[in-house]
């Protein structure tokens, strides 16, 4: 009679522990699952994107400041309105999302009126965004060689 008694309360352990695992399958797996998809269906990158780059080629960006942003001239750019960055303006990362980097920009020492404020916040797509390193580079190098060529061209002739 005990041996029937442990065998039954055996059985009922194996059904509750059945019952525990068929509810964590049913409640767990697909809020995983939910999870794992929102983050695929949202393409959050985890590339190596830069955290700062230096703009290589002046281009018109699209503002998307919530409020917009003035310039130091009393220049207001709306959400959606233009400004052109400056070759040398500082792209600070401050968001990826979907192909995209969010940056912030500054401008470089040389500021031209009509380009983006300081603080203007626009989208660049990452792959621009990563070769902007490499390309700025050159351009420095070129300027760099040009600067020696006119030097040695100056001292040739005095």
């Amino acid at each position: 009679m005990e041996k029937e008694k442990v065998t039954a309360e055996k059985n009922i352990c194996k059904k509750d522990f059945t019952k525990v695992a068929i509810a964590f399958a049913i409640l767990i797996v697909p809020v995983a699952l939910l999870a794992y998809y929102h983050q695929l269906n949202n393409n959050v990158s985890v590339q190596n994107i830069p955290l700062e780059v230096h703009v290589s080629e002046s281009t018109y960006e699209r503002v998307v400041n919530p409020d917009g942003i003035t310039n130091e001239y009393d220049v207001y750019y709306n959400f959606g309105g233009t400004c052109f960055s400056q070759v040398g303006a500082t792209l600070r990362n401050i968001a990826n999302d979907n192909g995209q980097v969010l940056v912030k920009y500054t401008p470089p020492s040389n500021y031209e009126p009509g380009s983006c404020p300081k603080g203007t916040l626009f989208f660049i797509n990452e792959e621009k965004f990563s070769n902007m390193i490499l390309q700025y580079q050159k351009i420095r190098d070129q300027e760099e060689k040009e600067k020696n060529r006119v030097r040695n061209l100056l001292a040739k002739n005095q």
